[in-house]
């Protein structure tokens, strides 16, 4: 296919993930004060291949160029933890190279810059949600490991805990 028929063709139809975690079995990590630390962090919680959504209503424009340069095209849709305004969004594939590339951007900009939603996903499995930066913790499957998230965690250098919804157990660690 040449790239006028590429560009004027339908784009595919993605399916559409989004599972609210909190409605699960899960992983509660409170929310962390330093985006950068959660950039940097992020390779130990997600398995390889995954990919980070980014949302945001209003991106910095150098952060924005960042994105643009970083993202690949969607392998799943998402969807938006903003209806109104109309959100931009991205998916870049969770790499060392390119978490620290978001952390170093996420030094220079405040958060409400980089982004409002967070999901990382691996193909139809989503590994995290975590909406409203700053003031909702971050909701990990329960499918995960505790290993990983327990590493997560830790570099970040606050507690986690699984709720087993609808039992009322909780596990602190």
């Amino acid at each position: 296919m040449n790239w006028l028929s590429r560009l004027l063709s339908q784009p595919e139809e993605l399916e559409a993930i989004h599972v609210y975690l909190d409605e699960r079995p899960h992983w509660v990590v409170p929310a962390v004060c330093s985006l950068p630390a959660f950039f940097s962090s992020l390779p130990a919680l997600m398995p390889i291949g995954s990919m980070l959504y980014l949302e945001n209503t209003d991106f910095a424009e150098d952060v924005e160029l960042l994105m643009n340069r970083l993202s690949i095209k969607a392998r799943r849709k998402i969807e938006p933890g903003t209806e109104w305004p109309v959100p931009k969004w991205f998916h870049i594939p969770v790499t060392r190279s390119n978490m620290m590339q978001l952390t170093d951007i996420s030094r220079q900009r405040p958060i409400s810059d980089v982004a409002d939603h967070l999901v990382g996903y691996l193909e139809t499995i989503v590994v995290f949600e975590w909406y409203d930066l700053l003031e909702t913790p971050i909701h990990v499957t329960g499918a995960l490991e505790r290993v990983k998230v327990h590493r997560f965690a830790s570099s970040l250098g606050v507690p986690f805990r699984f709720i087993e919804v609808g039992r009322g157990r909780r596990q602190n660690s």
